[in-house]
């Protein structure tokens, strides 16, 4: 069965998660342009496990990042758009659909949300010459990994009136 952008049921949090999102890409953009010229040359590139600085690279470097999360950005915001492109795990029918194509979005915002804001976050720690905090790993991990999990259970196992 054909997946059609219409069968994909809107929710009100896709439109508050992705406005997070571009305004924490918009205001990463505006940091960085703001304060380039009192920023230091060389500016932490990599972190390890624990959020500590462990590489570091020139200040050009920091484009980098935020570039990346436009592209991710843009490339999955297109992607939602087009449902049938969308691998669901299961046979979409009329009776399923709706659940299986929420929680598909879900999923696929969701993810969209984590990566820029992660990308967001390293590039702005990058700036301020800050490690990224012991909880970054764990929480980045959370906010990726929970949605998944949460929605592979929401298209596999439907609850008792679905």
């Amino acid at each position: 069965m054909k997946k059609d952008r219409a069968d994909v049921p809107k929710r009100g949090y896709y439109k508050i998660l992705n406005s997070v999102t571009a305004a924490a890409l918009a205001g990463t953009f505006l940091y960085l342009i703001y304060m380039w010229n009192g920023l230091p040359e060389q500016i932490p590139s990599h972190y390890n496990g624990a959020g500590q600085a462990d590489g570091w690279s020139g200040k050009g470097s920091l484009w980098f990042s935020p570039v990346m999360a436009v592209l991710l950005y843009g490339f999955i915001s297109l992607m939602e758009q087009f449902p049938d492109l969308w691998n669901t795990g299961i046979e979409v029918t009329p009776e399923n659909k709706e659940r299986v194509l929420g929680a598909v979005k879900t999923m696929v915002v969701w993810t969209k949300t984590s990566a820029v804001l992660c990308l967001c976050w390293m590039t702005l720690c990058s700036a301020r010459q800050k490690n990224l905090g012991v909880w970054f790993l764990p929480v980045f991990l959370g906010m990726t990994f929970f949605p998944i999990v949460w929605c592979c259970i929401r298209i596999f196992r439907p609850g008792k009136n679905q």
